[in-house]
């Protein structure tokens, strides 16, 4: 199945946005500022509301546990539970935010721990305004209900506006770098999403391809380390499983299969670089790669059930049979 190149609303959007900075930063200085707008709005939540840092902690670190595929920090997996261990049991305020940083948190994780501490404050917030038309009894219900959620006690509920808005402000400012470190890697997804497009005969409307490799870049600039400083090649690596994302999209429109033709050209760039380690069709291709090296004839991968991988000139083969048996 193909079509023919159709004029895309969203990638003409994407390609009109103008850079906010002007200025040409290093890829350090560009995560470096995005961690301190970060930092600056989780360290008063932390040093104010211990309890559900701690709470929110350990559920991520339980339900990354659970599943192995899941990355939340940069930290290597097995040395991530001592870094998790020193943040619950730390005493002293200092010694909780120095070891939170140790923990390394994709960005996105972080973001999640504000978004919910603001979403739970602004209905805190609101329980008693004279517009909140419920009854006394639903009020004093839900009043207690978020205190007991976010460790709101008497030595912080004289405080919570205070901190509430600064925590807000500067999630603001750490979520509108962000969208400005996007900006300036806008670009180069486009014209990765366009050549796509292009391989993939239109089957797809660039609006969605478009709208995939723009989220992917928000995923590499929430996983990457600012120790490390190479988020153009961070996100360079990033976009290859943005393609695996269009691919899989697209396999289920038109059982393609030009994906497999690439990682039978090279397995290694397409095995081996940053992808989303939530994707389990990652996963597959890598399990159908490596088991057509160990059991060529695939005699065991017949009664495992794992699928072939075909090369272009064997598609190319059993399409022309497939062509010459329909004549006859």
């Amino acid at each position: 199945m193909s079509g023919k190149y159709t004029h895309s609303r969203v990638f003409a959007e994407y390609k009109a946005v103008d850079e906010d900075i002007k200025e040409n930063l290093t890829s350090l200085e560009y995560l470096q500022i995005l961690d301190y707008y970060f930092k600056k709005a989780w360290e008063p939540l932390i040093i104010n509301f211990p309890t559900l840092a701690r709470n929110y902690v350990a559920k991520v670190l339980g339900y990354a546990s659970i599943r192995s595929s899941i990355k939340i920090s940069s930290e290597e997996k097995s040395y991530l539970p001592i870094f998790v261990f020193n943040f619950l049991s730390a005493q002293t305020n200092e010694v909780m935010v120095e070891n939170f940083e140790k923990l390394h948190l994709n960005r996105g994780i972080i973001a999640g721990l504000l978004h919910y501490f603001l979403k739970q404050g602004n209905k805190y917030l609101e329980v008693w305004s004279p517009f909140n038309k419920q009854t006394i009894d639903k009020k004093t219900k839900d009043f207690y209900e978020i205190e007991n959620l976010l460790g709101i006690n008497n030595n912080n509920r004289e405080n919570f506006l205070t901190i509430f808005n600064t925590v807000k402000y500067w999630n603001e400012k750490a979520l509108d770098f962000r969208s400005k470190i996007i900006q300036k890697y806008t670009r180069m997804a486009l014209l990765a999403a366009q050549k796509t497009y292009e391989d993939y005969h239109y089957v797809l409307s660039l609006d969605d391809i478009s709208s995939i490799y723009i989220m992917t870049i928000g995923k590499a600039v929430d996983r990457c380390d600012s120790r490390l400083g190479v988020l153009t090649t961070f996100i360079q690596n990033w976009l290859q499983s943005a393609k695996s994302e269009v691919q899989e999209i697209i396999s289920h429109i038109t059982n393609h299969t030009s994906y497999e033709e690439l990682i039978e050209e090279n397995p290694e760039g397409y095995l081996f670089s940053h992808y989303d380690p939530n994707s389990s069709f990652i996963n597959v291709e890598y399990i159908m790669h490596y088991a057509k090296q160990i059991d060529p004839d695939g005699a065991l991968r017949i009664q495992l059930g794992i699928p072939e991988i075909l090369d272009a000139l064997t598609i190319k083969e059993l399409n022309k049979y497939a062509k010459n048996r329909s004549f006859s």
